[in-house]
């Protein structure tokens, strides 16, 4: 019998092992001016039903220090079993909702299910504050379809997580940068800077709405021969 359940698993974990390395570099590279000597940490996927590691924990970056691994990945572990004892007693969706850091218990876990209903913990242990460490986790889940957009900012939100929100607007400016340019043979320079200011569903709005000044009465067209939808 064809396991539907067990391929989605399996492709969930590929996509998760794919995205691991770009997500880490991005965010050791956006805080490295407050966190010079964050060169990597742990990362692990976990099954919330089940308790156990899809992925990891594997080393994600560097760590040379031997002490500073073996913590980190104590860390990593501990952060991921406490979150799924909250969320069962709780329904705690990140690990900074218990956090106790007099206690060693940081913030860095959240939790994400896709629409195949795997619902796992993501964990990241390797950086100097539990917002980056968090931000990791959460742009991992964001990439593969765990969470969405909304969810995931709902869960910065709960730990005041302005390292992701930062990177999220600072994607959104180089997008609608990128949108600007696509349409420059079209609008004119002082519209290209208007539009590269704006976050990116405003800015795609925009030059849907504005096409049809230039006489493009197919916007859609239009942006869809340039690859833009």
């Amino acid at each position: 019998m064809f396991n539907t359940r067990a391929v989605a698993w399996l492709a969930l974990v590929n996509n998760v092992e794919q995205a691991i390395p770009e997500i880490v570099t991005k965010v050791i590279n956006f805080t490295k001016d407050s966190d010079p000597e964050g060169t990597g940490g742990y990362f692990g996927l976990k099954n919330l039903k089940e308790a156990s590691f899809l992925v990891g924990p594997m080393l994600a970056g560097e760590v040379n220090d031997d002490r500073k691994s073996s913590l980190l990945l104590k860390n990593c572990l501990e952060m991921a079993n406490r979150l799924i004892s909250t969320n069962e007693r709780y329904k705690h969706i990140s690990s900074h909702q218990s956090r106790e850091p007099q206690n060693g218990k940081y913030g860095g876990a959240i939790i994400g299910a896709d629409d195949n209903s795997c619902k796992c913990v993501l964990v990241f242990s390797g950086l100097l504050t539990e917002h980056a460490n968090e931000t990791i986790a959460l742009l991992v889940a964001v990439e593969v379809g765990l969470l969405t957009e909304e969810q995931a900012a709902g869960i910065a939100q709960i730990s005041g997580n302005t390292i992701y929100f930062e990177i999220i607007k600072s994607a959104n400016k180089q997008s609608s940068q990128e949108l600007a340019d696509d349409v420059s043979d079209v609008f004119s320079p002082p519209e290209c800077n208007k539009i590269a200011l704006m976050d990116q569903d405003s800015a795609l709005k925009y030059i849907v709405e504005q096409l049809p000044r230039y006489g493009i009465s197919n916007p859609e067209k239009y942006l869809e021969a340039k690859d833009i939808l």
